[in-house]
């Protein structure tokens, strides 16, 4: 049995006997040639990646996209995992081909808890992906993550970062219609005037698309400004 082959199972006695027998603790095999660290921790292996790497196996191992270990355990969810490898110093900076850090990667899958684990160990909070070029707040909103983003607004997030468009958070789900999103954008302080490159705020796109509920989210009280004897 290969050594990546024994990792991804947990079969952990395996991996020793052929560690101890002079595999290659950091020998890539199976699907996106992934060495044996990511299969177990991917597997949620922790026994077998606690042995890894006390038999030196390489934290910042990739595979072929540029994923580590730390990447999968948070865009995953794997709490358990990510404390593990964030223990043992694994960089939460580090990118994937595409640009991508593991606070990014979680935020997309909505996993709060990891991406609470991922600020408390330091990790860039406006870190932006190299290819969209959004910080997470921008990619909360998108994708309608509102545990997400409110953690992140929490740890002091710019709530008037702008995607790589131009847009707000606030603007982006004015288009969406996510209204539990805008309530907490507008509660943080959002900038209800705020303005896309073209000219509209997020009033006057909540109401292109049909999204009364954001309409009245938005939309400022008239004021009276009638003269009184």
């Amino acid at each position: 049995m290969p050594l990546f082959e024994a990792a991804s199972t947990g079969d952990t006695a395996t991996v020793a006997q052929l560690i101890g027998k002079g595999a290659d603790v950091d020998a890539k095999g199976g699907a996106y040639c992934r060495p044996a660290l990511i299969l177990a921790a991917q597997n949620g292996r922790t026994e077998t990646v606690e042995l890894l790497l006390g038999e030196g196996a390489n934290l910042e191992a990739t595979e072929e996209h540029g994923w580590t270990a730390v990447m999968l355990a948070a865009k995953d969810g794997d709490d358990r995992m990510l404390e593990l490898l964030l223990s043992k110093g694994a960089n939460v900076e580090a990118k994937t081909k595409n640009g991508g850090t593991a606070l990014i990667l979680a935020t997309l899958t909505g996993q709060t808890a990891a991406v609470e684990l991922l600020l408390n160990k330091g990790a860039d909070i406006e870190a932006k992906d190299d290819r969209w070029q959004n910080p997470a707040l921008i990619l909360a909103a998108y994708y309608g993550r509102t545990a997400t983003a409110e953690l992140l607004l929490g740890k002091g997030a710019n709530v008037e970062t702008r995607s790589k468009d131009g847009r707000t958070a606030l603007l982006i789900v004015a288009e969406g219609g996510n209204s539990t999103t805008a309530n907490l954008l507008l509660s943080k302080g959002a900038d209800v005037d705020a303005k896309a490159p073209d000219g509209s705020t997020a009033l006057m796109v909540a109401s292109r698309y049909g999204h009364t509920a954001m309409v009245t989210s938005t939309s400022r009280p008239c004021r009276d400004t009638r003269r009184t004897t």
